[in-house]
């Protein structure tokens, strides 16, 4: 029904007519449009056709690449409703759309997925380069490639993995060398390869601390680190902290590392604290367990406590004196009457008991059997008559004698 139409207007009194026409084009509705490739495939490097296919008549064509409007380029050319890629390429991926015009109608294809087919590219390898004997160490192998490439693993020429992973382990020290990775595309039927190489170290098996001797105060005293492995450096904390020689909390001016040994010349109490050594190579550092310092001293600030003077009818009985001393380990006690060792006169306490007024001097030497020092501390005590105090008769002094006898006495 496309062609002329006319019209002939006529009029009966005059007998004039006039005539007009026009022409009228009828399209079919543009329907069912979509894009398609020349091949099933898009391989990287080789020419590349998209056909935009309608049902109508189509006058024009508009192509899209991920929503945007695409012009023709350096390896694009667009003709007779063609996306022409000459040749496609890896940057070509992407969301296709072409839209069909004519006079009267326009449509938009579906979504079209353009995947180019490329790869192996050269596979990079990520994992460690030196590991520890026991260790279990991951390899990742990774080529860009579509379809994604399949992967095999070989050491040795031995094939060791079927897969982009590659976990091995534990090690052992004949397990260093290189480790290949094999990348292949099925479709594009390459492949391409990468190595890297392993080694693998004796492995750090224990770190402790031993003290070579005991630590006595203001003696020079040494901390060694005891480690099974080979290791590169040793290093030492103290209460966490890094003895570097930074701190001066650390007293480092009186320590001073060498090899294994961490020396204090001399040790004091301010050294106490809880001590780490490390051992460190090129894999890692191993920590020994804390180990706590405590420096042995003393004896220091000896004293006696008790009654300087007691008078005789008051509520005392027996006197009780106390030696004590600062000391690590705890010092031992003898007890001495005018320089004389008093019988049953060791630990820190003495008992003695009040019968008679005199004045008595006594002494308390406390040793220390680590630090073998000797400190002594003098003490006097006084027994007074009291005023109309009259000694009791023998039998009952026997009686408060062998009643004070129950517990460690001494009176002269």
């Amino acid at each position: 029904m496309s062609g002329k139409y006319i019209c002939m207007a006529f009029n009966n009194i005059t007998g004039c007519n006039s005539t007009a026409y026009t022409m009228l084009t009828v399209y079919d509705p543009i329907t069912d449009v979509q894009i398609k490739g020349n091949t099933t495939s898009a391989m990287q490097g080789l020419a590349f056709t998209l056909t935009c296919d309608a049902t109508g008549v189509v006058e024009h064509v508009h192509w899209m690449k991920d929503g945007e409007a695409l012009h023709a380029g350096n390896t694009t050319t667009m003709s007779n409703h063609m996306l022409n890629f000459h040749p496609v390429q890896q940057q070509d991926n992407g969301n296709y759309h072409c839209s069909a015009t004519n006079a009267v109608s326009d449509m938009t294809s579906p979504e079209y997925r353009l995947h180019v087919i490329f790869g192996p590219y050269t596979p990079i390898i990520t994992g460690p380069g030196v590991a520890e004997t026991g260790d279990n160490v991951v390899f990742k192998c990774m080529a860009s490639s579509y379809p994604p490439s399949y992967y095999h693993w070989y050491y040795r020429e031995d094939l060791v993995g079927n897969d982009s992973i590659l976990e091995t382990g534990p090690l052992s020290l004949n397990m260093s060398g290189a480790y290949t990775c094999l990348a292949l595309n099925n479709v594009t039927g390459k492949n391409t390869t990468s190595f890297t190489k392993l080694r693998v170290i004796e492995r750090i098996e224990h770190v402790a601390i031993k003290e070579d001797s005991l630590p006595v105060q203001s003696h020079n005293f040494t901390l060694s680190c005891a480690v099974a492995g080979l290791y590169d450096s040793i290093s030492w904390t103290k209460d966490g902290v890094p003895l570097d020689g930074t701190n001066s909390s650390n007293r480092k001016s009186h320590m001073s590392m060498m090899n294994n040994s961490l020396h204090f010349s001399p040790v004091t109490t301010y050294d106490n604290g809880f001590y780490r050594c490390v051992a460190e190579n090129v894999v890692r550092k191993h920590s020994s367990p804390e180990h706590q310092l405590l420096v042995n001293y003393g004896p220091w600030n000896v004293s006696i406590s008790g009654p300087g003077v007691i008078n005789l009818g008051s509520d005392i009985k027996v006197a009780v004196l106390t030696c004590s001393a600062d000391s690590r380990p705890t010092s031992q006690y003898q007890w001495f009457i005018d320089s004389v060792p008093a019988a049953e006169g060791s630990g820190p306490v003495l008992s003695v008991l009040v019968i008679t007024p005199k004045v008595i001097n006594y002494k308390c030497k406390a040793y220390n059997n680590v630090t073998e020092i000797s400190m002594f501390q003098n003490k006097t005590l006084t027994i007074n008559d009291a005023p109309g105090h009259s000694l009791a008769s023998p039998g009952v002094l026997l009686f408060m004698i062998l009643a004070a006898l129950s517990v460690p006495m001494l009176g002269n």
